[in-house]
């Protein structure tokens, strides 16, 4: 053999000992990292993620149940059980040793698909032999504390880092923070008069998944001391005690959401006999200026890019026109980066109001 062909051997016999010692190394040294190249950063966790994950001190044990056996034939599900493979074994790198992720192929009939059952996992009927298909996630702490997903749904992929990390959440903080709310708005439920008992707003269901909700009327002097977060919602003429209270709360440090409306058209909805010309206007002027912020008075935010199609004209001959007063507000109009608002398509508002920093304000203000 030619020296020729032996240097070529070698080269070829040091690149394949190269290659295998960069795939060693990868694995031993960078295991625990990713390099997101996809689209869409799919493997990139959001700040807010990032967080709960820092904040874990309780291990977590999180079992994904995956019938790949029987998903052979099925390549969307493979695909997207890939997808959600791969996201939790990042938030496991990402959360330091504190979630520990099983991956479990629970075969017909057998002990694992029993133990799948038994944490409420979905099985989807594939066949007459009655073998079921399962796709889901059984996470729990050292308190037996259990958060199910009981079949990830191609649906909810936008939403997928949101339904993982409230699960992770939850187990992290078994004992729920409370969130007390302030409204003269029926947000929480109440009685129509004319449709009867009414259910909480959807925005107060969702809440109530992550948080214990309490309501506090609007006649409280002052702020339970349990209370971790203050919602305060359309404050329309709240009483002095109830002002001070509020106040006192922020002063001493406490973390408040103020909610208020140039012109409420839920209120307006509702009508009052006793007081037909009352306005439906919320604000809290005395409060705002010590706080650095102000609400334009009397004023909403018209924009003719956003504005909504109503229809104007007459019966016969209708027509479409921009009404400024309503907002449709679309995906350019949110924070991409956010997992919360990033997956928003259209969000629709009325008669908005505008907050902006008072002249002498030292209030960080961001818009």
């Amino acid at each position: 053999m030619s020296a020729r062909r032996l240097s070529v051997w070698g080269l070829v016999a040091i690149t394949v000992v190269l290659f295998l010692a960069i795939n060693v190394l990868s694995q031993t040294v960078f295991r625990s990292s990713r390099l997101d190249l996809t689209e869409n950063r799919l493997y990139t966790l959001s700040d807010g993620t990032h967080q709960v994950l820092a904040e874990l001190t309780e291990p977590l044990t999180v079992r994904f149940f995956y019938s790949a056996s029987l998903a052979a034939d099925l390549p969307s599900i493979r695909q997207y059980a890939q997808r959600v493979q791969e996201l939790l074994e990042t938030y496991a790198a990402e959360a330091d040793g504190v979630i520990t992720l099983e991956v479990i192929d629970p075969a017909p009939f057998s002990d694992t698909e029993d133990e799948a059952v038994g944490f409420g996992l979905q099985g989807v009927p594939l066949n007459e032999a009655g073998d079921r298909l399962y796709f889901g996630m059984a996470a729990t702490n050292t308190t037996d504390d259990i958060e199910v997903i009981g079949f990830f749904q191609e649906q909810r992929e936008t939403l997928l880092e949101y339904d993982l990390t409230r699960a992770f959440y939850n187990l992290g903080n078994p004992k729920r923070r409370v969130v007390g709310v302030i409204s003269t708005l029926p947000i929480n439920g109440g009685y129509d008069p004319q449709r009867g008992p009414t259910e909480p707003w959807v925005v107060m269901s969702q809440i109530g998944q992550l948080f214990d909700v309490r309501d506090l009327g609007i006649k409280i002097a002052v702020i339970p001391a349990d209370i971790d977060v203050l919602m305060v919602v359309h404050p329309k003429d709240l009483a002095l005690p109830t002002r001070y209270a509020i106040d006192q709360f922020v002063l001493g440090g406490g973390k408040a959401m103020v909610f208020v409306d140039p012109f409420s058209e839920i209120a307006a909805s509702v009508p009052d006999p006793e007081n037909p010309a009352r306005l439906h206007n919320s604000w809290l002027p005395e409060l705002f200026k010590s706080w650095g912020v102000e609400l334009a008075p009397g004023l909403f935010v018209g924009d003719r890019q956003t504005a909504r199609k109503v229809r104007a004209g007459t019966r016969e001959q209708p027509q479409a026109v921009d009404y400024l007063a309503w907002l449709a507000l679309k995906s350019g109009n949110f924070n991409s980066d956010e997992v919360v608002t990033g997956q928003l398509g259209v969000v629709n508002v009325a008669t908005v109001g505008s907050l902006s920093p008072t002249e002498d304000a030292t209030t960080d203000g961001k818009k």
